[in-house]
């Protein structure tokens, strides 16, 4: 499995921060031994990220969007008035100009000026950021792949829904919880980033296609995330979230994945992989040296190609160690 988070990690947040591993002199005799993924996998750089800062719009200016929530269009936009005219699921459109922010209760929502076409006449008017896909892929079987981005009042949380998409049919939506640090007072903007991944056969019964969608910001001390989405011909289904997160000379922490068809996976179980780091500078006989906390953490989700869950899960491996380095 491409585990995004991780090359996230290294390419950008561990380099911007501090490189922490050095020569390490172990305090314990105990050996820990944590799965990893020997598969190979494609390096990401940051370029490959949409790089556009959500307060100007994350969709890009003359791309193709799609309608993924029905819709009536607006004629101004402040969204006060409506055309009279609906857009569908499914309806391309191009989106023309990013205008500002709508503020809905506690979110500055992206307005565009779009476009589309109606009996061969092009339409103009005005939709919000909820209501059309702020990014689109399309997975080597043809099928397109969305995400839609919303606030959650509720949850006072971002939301994305990703949807799987055939001859502008949406064939199922999937629901996440983007737990993404929000900063400052409502109303909230958006300022992460996305991109999109397919990824290899899982190896798990039932599933014929996965994607993988990553959320992150290139900083220190801000965490990437990435979500898993498995398609099973009938619906999509949401795996565990994973993430990756480092500050400077302090710690890094991430998790991934491992699936039955990785080489370490274990046939009909998802395996979540934690691993988290802390540094401190103490000083001994040799010299001023780090002092590494290292915790390793091991989650197994049973497999049910019928209902899956990851509400329930086992923790089978969940240890923790000290070592120095004279980094």
């Amino acid at each position: 499995m491409k585990q995004l988070f991780i090359l996230f990690s290294l390419t950008i947040l561990l380099v911007a921060c501090s490189d922490k591993d050095g020569n390490q002199i172990a305090t314990d005799s105990t050996a820990v031994v944590v799965p990893v993924d020997s598969t190979p996998v494609k390096a990401i750089n940051a370029a490959s990220f949409s790089n556009i800062h959500y307060t100007e719009g994350i969709n890009r200016l003359g791309a193709k969007s799609i309608v993924t929530h029905t819709t009536e269009l607006y004629s101004d936009s402040a969204l006060q008035h409506t055309t009279g005219l609906h857009l569908l699921e499914g309806e391309i459109l191009t989106v023309e100009e990013y205008i500002g922010n709508h503020i809905s209760r506690d979110w500055a929502e992206p307005v565009y000026k779009i476009s589309y076409t109606l009996d061969n006449q092009v339409q103009y008017g005005y939709l919000p950021q909820s209501k059309i896909a702020c990014q689109l892929d399309t997975l080597k079987s043809g099928k397109m792949v969305s995400l839609t981005v919303d606030y959650n009042q509720g949850l006072k949380k971002f939301t994305g829904e990703a949807a799987l998409i055939q001859s502008e049919k949406i064939l199922a939506k999937e629901k996440i919880e983007l737990d993404i640090y929000i900063e400052g007072d409502a109303p909230y903007t958006f300022y992460y980033y996305f991109d999109f991944e397919e990824n290899k056969p899982t190896g798990l019964a039932g599933i014929q296609e996965s994607f993988s969608i990553s959320t992150a910001y290139p900083a220190c001390g801000y965490a990437a995330y990435d979500y898993t989405f498995l398609w099973n011909g009938k619906k999509l289904i949401s795996c565990p979230e994973t993430f990756s997160v480092s500050d400077s000379g302090l710690f890094y922490s991430h998790s991934y994945l491992i699936f039955p068809s990785d080489s370490l996976g274990k046939s009909g179980y998802i395996m979540s992989i934690l691993q988290s780091k802390e540094y401190e500078e103490e000083q001994a006989e040799e010299g001023l040296m780090e002092k590494v906390n290292h915790d390793s953490t091991v989650i197994e989700y049973k497999w049910n190609a019928g209902n899956f869950t990851f509400s329930a899960a086992d923790t089978v491996l969940n240890t923790s160690r000290t070592y120095y380095s004279n980094n």
